[in-house]
């Protein structure tokens, strides 16, 4: 979110963020937003999240009145308005999270649809999301960027859940010098998976990286850690040969669609 206080800034703000290709943005509308508060989100981000929740809930009985869901118009906001989905989709990355039973699923009015909602909220909450300032009535608004912005915590603590050191003995092999699997164990998902990527990092030969945004942006750390990953032969089944070439691309999006074509050899 930017908050710009003055228009003639606003408004130049408003021409750029709308000329960049695959990103739509939305005025301030909450009774908090100033005029220059300017809210975007990415349509690719957007899709991505439809197709995955697609998936995951396409043999749900409780979903079938959602699913599946339009990936190139609103219908994800629209579908997560009554809260349903949000519950599913908490039971999904953390099992058993909710009681299915505390879910309103039929009959639904707007004092039970601000029910689910809110179960939703606190749920996600109670596994690790931050819901600061993301009400009930946001969620059934379908503002976009805070509805994308808790998707996105959600699906992230189901992918990061088997990263846990009693479900995976060979991240034993991550312990630093003089570590103990206590110190280690006390890391978060998100941590280990870290560590994890630097381990292979280093045995690449190459730097290691500090965060999952700006320290990848440009692919090339994904290269390496693909070409360690890679089956080189054996029980694992035949050898999968990475191309590294694609690294001296200069193009930073040319690149990362060479990485990609790498990634799917896997």
């Amino acid at each position: 979110m930017q908050e710009l206080k003055s228009k003639d800034i606003s408004k130049t703000f408003r021409k750029i963020i709308n000329k960049r290709e695959g990103i739509t943005a939305i005025g301030g509308t909450s009774t908090i937003s100033s005029e220059g508060t300017q809210h975007s989100y990415s349509e690719e981000e957007k899709v991505a999240f439809v197709n995955w929740i697609n998936k995951a809930l396409e043999n749900d009985p409780d979903c079938k009145h959602l699913i599946p869901m339009n990936p190139n118009d609103d219908s994800l906001f629209k579908s997560l308005a009554d809260g349903i989905l949000l519950c599913k989709m908490i039971n999904l990355s953390e099992p058993d999270t909710i009681d299915e039973r505390a879910i309103n699923k039929k009959k639904l009015t707007p004092f039970t649809i601000s029910e689910n909602l809110n179960l939703a909220l606190n749920s996600a909450s109670a596994i690790g999301c931050t819901v600061v300032n993301i009400g009930a009535s946001d969620l059934k608004e379908g503002k976009p960027h805070l509805v994308l912005g808790l998707l996105w915590q959600i699906i992230k603590v189901g992918l990061f859940a088997d990263i846990e050191i009693s479900r995976n003995e060979a991240l034993i092999a991550l312990l630093n010098e003089g570590e103990e699997l206590e110190e280690l164990m006390k890391l978060s998902p998100e941590e280990l998976l870290l560590r994890w990527v630097n381990y292979h990092l280093t045995n690449a030969g190459w730097h290691t990286i500090s965060n999952f945004s700006q320290d990848i942006k440009d692919s090339r750390a994904y290269f390496h850690l693909l070409n360690q990953i890679a089956p080189k032969g054996g029980e694992d089944g035949p050898a999968i040969a990475i191309d590294l070439s694609g690294i001296n691309e200069t193009n930073d999006l040319k690149r990362a669609g060479l990485m990609l074509q790498e990634a799917d050899k896997l």
